[in-house]
This record gives C-alpha cells, structure tokens and sequence, in this order.
C-alpha cells in the first residue's frame, strides 16, 4: 500500500468514525435572556417608635424627660408638657398623675402632620413642689397603644419629681361639737 492510500484510509476511517458517533440533544432555548435590572424592594419599613417627653421650663425653654431614668428627674414646678413621635400615634391617652395616683385634670390637644404626633397637655395647676408625678401614654381602649401603620407598643411610663420643699398641708382637727 503506498503511504497517500494510506493517508486516504486513515482519514476516510476518521470521517466514517464521527459520523457514527449519537448526537446529543442540546438544551431547549429559553429565549433571549432580559436585564431586568434592580429588584424593586418596595418601600422602606417604617423607622421604630421614637419618643420624647418634653417640660415647659418657667424661662420658656424645655426640659427633656429620660424615658429609662433608673432615677426621677428633677424639676421645677410647672404645668406644660408635650410628648412628641416620629410615627403617628392611634388609640392613646396621656395623662399626669399625682403621688396618690390621681389624674391630675388638664387640657390637651393633639397634632398629627408630617407623619408625626405631638401632644400638648396643660395642667389647671402647677404641680407642687417636692412632689412625686408620673406622666403615663397608654391605650385609650384594648390592651395596647396603636400607631399609624398599626404596629402596638406597651405603656410608657415616666416618673419624675419636682423641685422645692415640700408644702405641709394644714391638716385641722376634727370639728368636735359642744354638747348641750
């Protein structure tokens, strides 16, 4: 056999070798691939409830109340107060109370813009000096305070005390009556 029939055998061999070999399917075509672009994560969650509370301080200026003082803060007597979230609020009540746990009366008002909440409360009297008060923003009805997007928050509670002597009450004995 000369060497070139031998190069046509061997490359006849070759083709006739690939063309018996299966052929495998490729994978189906899903199509042009699209840039989506960014997910859209919708909005952002609402920020955590933020408060604070707020004295009316008798040079005009304000005092703000530590919401976790291990303490009660100290300050002079007054009879404003405002409380102010960064959410509005739903289904609440402030209110101030005495040592004995009274309801001291007030007039209030409330404002809810910009997604906020501010709560103005003025006391008919000034509190009294050396004394204990708490102001408490709880749920007006049902278990738990509400805010505008729905989310419920436990009472906030803060105590304070105001500065000066305590006034003694003039405590009168009991009216004795004259016998006859």
């Amino acid at each position: 056999m000369h060497a070139a029939s031998r190069w046509t055998l061997a490359a006849a061999a070759l083709a006739l070798g690939s063309a018996c070999r299966p052929v495998l399917p490729s994978p189906p075509d899903a199509g042009p691939t699209l840039d989506a672009g960014p997910v859209d994560a919708g909005p952002p969650p609402p920020p955590a409830l933020a408060l604070i509370v707020r004295a009316m301080t008798g040079d005009g200026g304000t005092l703000e109340l530590p919401l976790d003082a291990a303490a009660p803060s100290v300050l002079d007597p007054t009879s404003d107060f405002e409380v102010w979230a960064n959410a509005p609020l739903k289904n609440y009540r402030v209110r101030v109370f005495d040592d004995a746990e009274r309801v001291l009366p007030s007039d209030d008002t409330a404002n809810d813009a910009d997604g906020q909440t501010l709560y103005r409360l003025h006391l008919s009297q000034p509190l009294r000096p050396g004394r204990r008060y708490a102001l408490l923003l709880d749920a007006q009805s049902g278990p738990l305070l509400l805010d505008g997007f729905g989310r419920s928050h436990g009472d906030v509670r803060v105590e304070f005390k105001t500065s000066g002597e305590r006034e003694r009450s003039e405590k009168k004995g009991p009216h004795h009556r004259q016998r006859r």
